[in-house]
């Protein structure tokens, strides 16, 4: 397996220009090597991140960002957030990033150690739809 080089990135957010090229260019003088977004600053702003991407900004990876909770025994709100969990993990392929960090109880609205909670359900529902982002970041 070839042996990659992790670069230091700093959170898009915590970098003042408004543009991602002008965060770029800071992070770059303050020692950073790529800038990692969060996914809830990607929404709407696909076009201008791709085109950073193409004039060289680098991109560590994605972090959370999706709608809802893997583990949520809903079955409308767990589809949810796999669903918005698949399209960050394709458009990190796209702007060159390395992954997508997910964080399995994001969102929901109990705490897993709520006696309310459905623990079991959550955990297969969640490592149902991990092996599913597994296979598809495989394509990717």
């Amino acid at each position: 397996m070839k042996k990659q080089t992790l670069k230091l990135a700093c959170r898009d957010g915590l970098l003042s220009p408004s543009s991602m090229k002008e965060k770029f260019t800071l992070a770059q003088k303050l020692g950073f090597e790529a800038i990692e977004l969060h996914g809830s600053n990607i929404w709407g702003r696909e076009k201008e991140i791709v085109a950073a991407y193409r004039e060289g900004v680098v991109f560590s990876n994605i972090a959370a960002g999706y709608w809802g909770s893997l583990a949520d025994s809903r079955p409308s709100e767990g589809e949810k957030a796999y669903k918005s969990t698949c399209y960050l993990l394709r458009f990190a392929a796209e702007i060159g990033a390395r992954g997508l960090v997910i964080i399995p109880f994001w969102g929901l609205p109990f705490s897993p150690l709520s006696p309310l909670a459905n623990l079991k359900l959550a955990e297969e529902k969640m490592i149902g739809y991990l092996r599913g982002l597994a296979e598809l970041a495989e394509e990717q």
